[in-house]
């Protein structure tokens, strides 16, 4: 508080006209932070940051964010970066300010055609991270309109490509990126799971999965419901794919454009090859047991209404 004339007195700056409380308290914490740098709030620097903020995507913000999560243990790193890799898949190319309500509303139908409520809303609850992370004021994903849908939806958005799709795919693909292809196309992994595998769990007809998510993650995938490409190749040392999840995400979606089909993602893979494995007759619980899910009742609410393509 200054002195003058050796007394004390309250400086009152107008900050703006506000339609909620929430954006006037906003703007105060941003006041309050700019007395504490030294500067006098100045509401024309807003503007100026806001137009800046406009040409940031979100999958600059996304990345930015999950690098500053210095806070979090290695496998929470790990299942945040999953999130944040299907955001940046489905909204990755917009603007922060290109985010509204309705954009979050449509992404959040689309989850909901695909996981079950639960998972949606972790989905939803990165995103709001994100935004918050970017200053987006408000936050679009916080927007009250913004909803969860109730009960359990079917999995109508799972996208499975064709034989010849795939070839095309892996044509466009460089080697060690088509390896990793074939390999979750033949087993189901999840990318993570592949990425990690190491040659010392590798034998001749089986591969020893050392999952995260779950006990039921850490498995043995063999070759009795599906043949395995990669246990043809000379053994080596250390971990048998050079390419992180990242890399090959990036890589897929380039190989769709050059190949001219849909965008698809290496979850895709492992939808293609539970609903081959469940419409060609394997038992619910013996693909359950192989993609490392906890009970076979996710395994038929997953795939037992998805059509394989031919």
């Amino acid at each position: 508080m200054p002195l003058v004339d050796g007394e004390r007195f309250r400086a009152q700056l107008h900050l703006g006209v506000f339609r909620t409380e929430r954006e006037a308290r906003a703007r105060a914490r941003w006041a309050r932070e700019e007395w504490a740098e030294g500067r006098i709030p100045d509401p024309k620097r807003i503007v100026t940051t806001t137009i800046a903020a406009r040409r940031v995507t979100v999958s600059s913000v996304a990345r930015d964010w999950l690098t500053s999560r210095v806070d979090l243990a290695v496998a929470s790193i790990r299942q945040y970066r999953s999130r944040c890799d299907r955001i940046v898949d489905d909204l990755g190319s917009l603007s922060v300010e290109d985010v509204t309500p309705a954009v979050v509303r449509g992404w959040v139908a689309e989850l909901a055609g695909e996981f079950a409520p639960s998972t949606t809303g972790i989905y939803l609850h990165v995103l709001r991270l994100v935004l918050d992370h970017a200053g987006q004021e408000p936050n679009a994903a916080r927007h009250r309109s913004v909803k969860l849908p109730k009960g359990r939806t079917a999995n109508v958005r799972i996208r499975l490509p064709s034989s010849r799709e795939l070839a095309q795919i892996a044509a466009a693909l460089p080697a060690q990126h088509r390896r990793l292809l074939d390999f979750l196309e033949d087993t189901g992994l999840r990318i993570e799971e592949a990425c990690r595998l190491d040659w010392a769990d590798v034998e001749r007809e089986r591969v020893l999965v050392r999952g995260s998510k779950r006990t039921a993650s850490v498995r043995w995938v063999d070759t009795r419901l599906h043949p395995i490409r990669l246990l043809a190749d000379e053994p080596g040392e250390g971990l048998v794919f050079s390419v992180r999840g990242t890399s090959f995400r990036n890589a897929l979606a380039s190989a769709c454009v050059r190949a001219g089909t849909r965008h698809y993602s290496p979850h895709d893979l492992r939808h293609l090859h539970g609903s081959r494995l469940v419409h060609g007759g394997a038992s619910p619980a013996d693909v359950a047991a192989r993609l490392g899910h906890a009970n076979a009742a996710t395994t038929l609410r997953v795939y037992t209404h998805v059509i394989v393509p031919a």
